[in-house]
């Protein structure tokens, strides 16, 4: 069984609060994500930022520098995106 379903189940961490900034001069962009990320056991909000070619790629970044000193095999996830334009 998935273990997320058990009775009891708390997550190691959850993302609280997220924003990702747009900077756009003339054909330029440049994305800053935050993250508050609140990790099971620790008594303060861990925040991180992190900087991209995209705010996919700027919230992984800055996800990995909140929870790689917890969790430090998340290293070796890599993110797999899919990009759809409408």
């Amino acid at each position: 069984a998935e273990i997320r379903t058990q009775p009891g189940y708390e997550p190691p961490f959850r993302v609280v609060k997220r924003r990702v900034i747009d900077e756009r001069e003339g054909n330029e962009s440049q994305f800053e994500a935050t993250v508050f990320v609140k990790i099971k056991g620790q008594k303060d909000l861990v925040i991180a930022t992190g900087s991209g070619r995209g705010p996919i790629c700027s919230l992984e970044i800055a996800l990995r520098k909140a929870l790689v000193p917890h969790f430090p095999s998340i290293k070796e996830v890599i993110g797999i995106y899919c990009v759809t334009h409408t």
